[in-house]
Order: structure tokens, then C-alpha cells, then sequence
């Protein structure tokens, strides 16, 4: 049987360089109150991944504000989960880096030298992003030569201003999609469903074909789901809410305030097989 990993916000690095105004910065607030939910693929035996990509769209801002926050994003992790690289489109405030409330892009490495309760990590500068806006996410293996590998995470839409390089000494085989959020309160604080389609992972320019397995955690009892789609031939993997959210607030709060989703976009088609994307060196 194989193993889940770990929840994938534990990592480590050895080596990181980022792109343009990018900063270094400590926190001493481990992930208190962060629930995953997610479905990954575990590839610790097949071929070296070299690229991984995915589209989605900047949903709605939340229907209630509690001081929280949420991060859509999709990400790679090593074996031992001590890193993990993710371009991440994040709304509020949580995990030290500054949000606000309203959407954006940055991608991140971040670094757990040791389990505890504080975390490093390194990010790009980040980008505001409009709800409705359509975003492509990529991380691509650049090199790997004398036992050290280079990757590198950034939005499509804005590929300076958000990229991330990342070193180190063991190649990445865990693939995630994402919807975190952290220290919601009520059912209205999650925005809708999140469709990530056409995602595509490759090993050099063979598609590779992984089996992908869900993650929930819904402490409110929202009805937080996690379906797929022929995931691997460019379907969709739905994360979220499927109704518009029913305020599960302690009894007393007056105003829900939930808002209605927007329409999900369908599934697109099986594309054909592309060439191998550009910018690796392997």
C-alpha cells in the first residue's frame, strides 16, 4: 500500500534564488489552524518528473472576512516531504508574508529546518490578480547535473515577476492541487469550487499517466469535496465547495453573507500530446 505523504507545506531547501524583488523572511507561526484538502500523485519509482502544469480560475473573494486566509496552488515535494516549491495565488492575511484581501500570485519555496512550530520560506514578489482572472501555473526542471537538481515555479501570466528557482540535492516526485485555508471560522469564509484543468505532467516529452488519490479536511463540516477527471489526459480536478456555502456559523451570528459562485467552466478537451515543454535543460 502506498504511503500518503505528509501535508505538503513541510519542506526544506539547500540552495534558493528568486526572481526580482523577492524576500528572505522568518515566521514563528507554524500552519496553526491550516486545513488541507488536496488530491497528489506519488511517483517515488517512475521517470524523473520535468515539468508540471496547470490552469485555474482567481475565484471570488471570500463571502465573510474572519481574519483568515486560503491558498490555491499546485506544487511538487520531495520524497522525504521536507520541500516543497508552489506557485500559490493566496488571498488574506496567514503564513507571515503580507497578504491582503484581495488576490495574488507569488511562488514559494518554503523551509522547515526541523519539525516545529516555526517555518522559513522564500518567495516572488507578489502580483494582484482580479477574481475571474485565468491563470497558468508551471514548474519546470531547468538542470540537473552532478547530483543536483534545478527547478524553477512561475505563473505564465506573469513570468518575471513571479518566478522562483530552487537547488537542491534530490529531484521532486509528489505532485499536489491544492485548497488551503487557514483559521476559517464559518462556511462563508471558503470561496467556491476550484477547478484546475488541463494539467499536465511530463517526463521529458513523455506524458506521464500517475494515480492521483483525494485529501479532505473539513473541521466546519462545509461539504468541502475533491473529484477528478480524467486528470491525466487533460480533464479537471474540482476542489471546494460544490453549493454556494452554507453559513455553519455558531448560532447568534446574524448576517452570513454568502455569496454565489460564479459558473464553473467545463472541462476542456483531451489536448494532443505537445512537444516537450521549453526552457529545460534535462
Amino acid at each position: 500500500t502506498k504511503k500518503q505523504p505528509n501535508n505538503p507545506l513541510h519542506i526544506v531547501g539547500l540552495l534558493l534564488i528568486t526572481g526580482p524583488a523577492a524576500a528572505f523572511t522568518t515566521a514563528e507561526t507554524l500552519v496553526k489552524n491550516v486545513h488541507h484538502s488536496f488530491i497528489f500523485a506519488h511517483n517515488p519509482r517512475g521517470p524523473l518528473i520535468t515539468s508540471f502544469k496547470t490552469t485555474f480560475t482567481i475565484p471570488p473573494v471570500p463571502g465573510t472576512n474572519s481574519k483568515h486566509a486560503i491558498a490555491l496552488w499546485p506544487g511538487l515535494q520531495t520524497e522525504d516531504s521536507s520541500t516543497v516549491l508552489q506557485p500559490v495565488a493566496q488571498w488574506g492575511h496567514g503564513w507571515g508574508n503580507g497578504g491582503s484581501e484581495r488576490w495574488h500570485l507569488s511562488t514559494w519555496v518554503v523551509i522547515y529546518p526541523q519539525r516545529g512550530t516555526s517555518f522559513k520560506f522564500i518567495a516572488s514578489s507578489k502580483v494582484p490578480v482580479e477574481p475571474g482572472t485565468v491563470v497558468t501555473a508551471v514548474i519546470e526542471l531547468v538542470s540537473r547535473a552532478n547530483g543536483v537538481y534545478t527547478y524553477k515555479g512561475y505563473f505564465e501570466n506573469y513570468p518575471t515577476m513571479t518566478e522562483t528557482i530552487h537547488v537542491m540535492k534530490e529531484p521532486f516526485n509528489s505532485l499536489f492541487l491544492e485548497y488551503e485555508i487557514q483559521k476559517p471560522s464559518k462556511c462563508s469564509d471558503y470561496v467556491p469550487e476550484v477547478v484546475f484543468s488541463n494539467t499536465q505532467v511530463y517526463a521529458k516529452s513523455k506524458r506521464l499517466n500517475l494515480k492521483w488519490a483525494p485529501h479532505i479536511e473539513d473541521p466546519l463540516k462545509c461539504g468541502m469535496k475533491v473529484r477528478q477527471n480524467r486528470i491525466n489526459s487533460g480533464g479537471s480536478v474540482r476542489i471546494g465547495l460544490p453549493a454556494p456555502p452554507a453559513d455553519k456559523a455558531p448560532r447568534g451570528d446574524p448576517n452570513p453573507n454568502v455569496a454565489a459562485p460564479p459558473p464553473l467552466p467545463s472541462a476542456p478537451p483531451s489536448p494532443s500530446l505537445p512537444p516537450s515543454p521549453s526552457g529545460m535543460i534535462v
